[in-house]
């Protein structure tokens, strides 16, 4: 039996101290059965986002329930992405699982909230 090995940390132990990260793509989430068929209805949200304090590490956050940033679209994340003017994001008491097992390493995490937020202006 593989044995897996976690540690807990917070966003800004991993990133540097910055409390922000760039959106990089946005997925529902599905339960599965015990048989491995994915439900249809979503139940919750997946934001991946690439941390600029680590080298751009990316990092998958998962939102039970509600949409943290219902009125960005994945296609908005691309167009952004493609135009060199990323989406930055405050992930609110976001909490970073770093795992190690057979498979190698990993990190996963959880947040509260999300929300859109502006780098490097005064406006």
């Amino acid at each position: 039996m593989a044995t897996t090995n976690r540690i807990e940390t917070t966003l800004d132990a991993i990133n540097a101290k910055l409390e922000f990260a760039v959106l990089v793509s946005k997925k529902p989430l599905h339960s599965y059965d015990e048989t491995g068929k994915k439900s249809e209805a979503a139940t919750g949200t997946k934001l991946t986002v690439a941390l600029p304090g680590n080298r751009f590490e990316p990092l998958g956050i998962k939102f039970e329930g509600t949409d943290p940033l219902p009125k960005v679209t994945d296609e908005m994340i691309g167009e952004a992405c493609e135009r060199c003017t990323p989406l930055y994001v405050r992930l609110t008491d976001c909490k970073v699982v770093i795992y190690s097992g057979s498979s190698g390493m990993g990190m996963t995490a959880t947040a509260k909230a999300a929300e859109l937020v502006t780098i490097g202006s005064n406006k």
